[in-house]
């Protein structure tokens, strides 16, 4: 994820800005990386403890013979996929999916789900369309660019309703402080998603302006203030609670549990 800069040996230097295709392919790769900035360091930090490759080409790193249907895909991690474009495509991609089951990145009416091992084609080329996240995971986004100082939390529920819940401990470097620790459970019996601080609560940090919990299995028909059920077919919902528009302060390091489904904090 790494944006590069080719400079050629041209009688005038073309200067990258915002409307030239190179300088905003760079400034949108240097945003995705700050957005994941949090996951990124927790995975970088999980590959050197166990001593995996954090980026390997898919295929490349468990078999030694390179599957030419996976050429193009890059493990980032073991939760995000990236399909790498090495140049600029005539028209429509074909994307093949690794093992496993996938979301594509985006917001909560743009996440699409994809089974493991299926190809689909795909017209968007932009970095941010080529991100794929396995099911079951939980993300912290930097929200810098519409709420600085805030956090989102992205949760990729298994397409099958399974009464064993999704969990995640998350690490996080206060500057000038300590690192500190969360753990957020996704539960479907309870229809919960519940924040426990590990030390002492710290409310004034990593601010959440937004949940988003993709492919829920039920609808609140009144939902409150905030809260967007977009509906995915097969009874299932993408769900978002903004707090900016709720007017709620919660907060990452801290211990409290959302109801999920019939909006009830508490």
């Amino acid at each position: 994820m790494m944006p590069y800069v080719i400079f050629e040996n041209a009688t005038e230097l073309q200067i990258l800005t915002e409307d030239v295709d190179a300088g905003r392919y760079i400034k949108n790769n240097l945003n995705i990386r700050k957005t994941w900035r949090f996951h990124l360091e927790e995975s970088f930090m999980a590959s050197a403890e166990s001593g995996n490759p954090f980026v390997y080409q898919v295929n490349m790193f468990l078999n030694s013979d390179m599957d030419q249907d996976y050429e193009n895909g890059v493990m980032i991690g073991e939760d995000i996929f990236y399909w790498a474009l090495l140049e600029e495509p005539s028209g429509d991609i074909t994307i093949r999916m690794p093992p496993g089951n996938w979301f594509s990145n985006g917001g909560p009416t743009l996440a699409e789900y994809y089974p493991g091992e299926t190809t689909h084609d795909s017209s968007a080329t932009g970095l941010t369309n080529l991100l794929f996240l396995r099911e079951g995971g939980i993300y912290v986004l930097d929200d810098f660019d519409d709420n600085p100082g805030h956090v989102i939390v992205r949760v990729y529920m298994p397409y099958t309703v399974s009464p064993i819940p999704v969990s995640r401990d998350f690490q996080f470097y206060e500057d000038g402080a300590q690192w500190r620790s969360t753990t957020i459970t996704v539960s479907t019996s309870d229809e919960t998603i519940t924040f426990a601080v590990n030390e002492a609560a710290v409310t004034d940090s990593h601010k959440i302006s937004k949940i988003q919990v993709y492919l829920w299995h039920v609808v609140d028909d009144t939902p409150d203030a905030g809260v967007t059920y977009n509906g995915r077919g097969d009874n299932k919902y993408n769900v978002e609670f903004d707090f900016i528009t709720s007017g709620e302060d919660k907060y990452l390091l801290d211990s409290w549990t959302l109801q999920i489904s019939s909006n009830d904090s508490r």
